[in-house]
């Protein structure tokens, strides 16, 4: 799995998945531009990426702001030559969030839900389609969430959020088959990340005991399974959900018998 001279765009890279993705990316001898909310974790990972040899751009963004958005990664495009990935990963709760049900959620919340995870991923992906088009082709990975993939309570915003990925992931891939362009979505579970650190401890407890491997995912396990579908290797998969999990999502939730 190598891409060498390739070019990938990274939303929040500078931690977490995204970080852990721009690094295999660049191990394996991709350019690699980093977008990020924090511009000294950008520029952080840019230098990381250098280490391995190849091009790293940092870009501090905020990819709920659609113009600043844009122009980032029409910057990308024209600073590294072109895009060959796409990864629409950044995501982080507002301030003041809580999982309370539907009715108590805040409606800031919810907007703040819509734009930073679902709008952003439209934006980016709308911007980065005609430079693939008109390169021959390219690969885009978004970010969900097994909260996308079952109903979880208290989770309103974020479920609603991450299965609307989902379809839209699957749209673009039907629409933008013939251009050879592939859209695939990953689905993890509980990952080691820092939003994960910052949630509430009981509820990570109760989710590590949902999960049949017994533990968290490393984020480079989950950027494994992203650069494999960003990759030649998942040259006829396109439209797909990735589930990342442990086993979480494949279990009857019923008593033993």
């Amino acid at each position: 799995m190598r891409f060498d001279g390739k070019v990938a765009v990274i939303t929040g890279g500078g931690s977490g998945i995204g970080l852990a993705t721009a690094l295999g990316y660049a191990e394996r001898g991709g350019f690699v531009a980093i977008l990020d909310f924090n511009g000294e974790a950008a520029e952080t990972a840019a230098a990381k990426v250098r280490d391995f040899g190849g091009r790293g751009l940092a870009i501090r963004v905020d990819v709920g702001d659609q113009a600043a958005l844009e122009a980032a990664i029409g910057r990308a495009a024209t600073e590294l030559g072109r895009i060959d990935f796409l990864h629409n990963n950044a995501y982080a709760h507002p301030a003041g969030f809580a999982r309370v049900p539907t009715a108590e959620i805040p409606l800031e919340h919810w907007q703040h839900a819509v734009t930073v995870g679902l709008n952003a991923v439209f934006w980016g992906t709308r911007a980065a389609l005609p430079v693939m088009a008109a390169q021959g082709g390219g690969a885009i990975v978004n970010t969900s969430s097994i909260g996308g993939v079952g109903a979880a309570p208290n989770g309103a915003a974020y479920g609603t959020m991450k299965a609307g990925l989902i379809n839209f992931t699957r749209i673009v891939a039907i629409e933008y088959a013939q251009a050879n362009i592939r859209c695939n979505v990953i689905a993890p579970g509980l990952v080691e990340t820092p939003l994960t650190a910052s949630g509430d401890e009981a509820r990570r407890r109760e989710m590590l005991r949902a999960v049949p491997l017994g533990r968290a995912a490393r984020p480079e396990e989950l950027a494994n399974a992203i650069l494999f579908l960003a990759s030649d290797l998942a040259s006829f998969i396109t439209g797909a959900v990735l589930l990342a999990d442990g086993g979480q999502t494949v279990q009857l939730r019923t008593p033993s018998a």
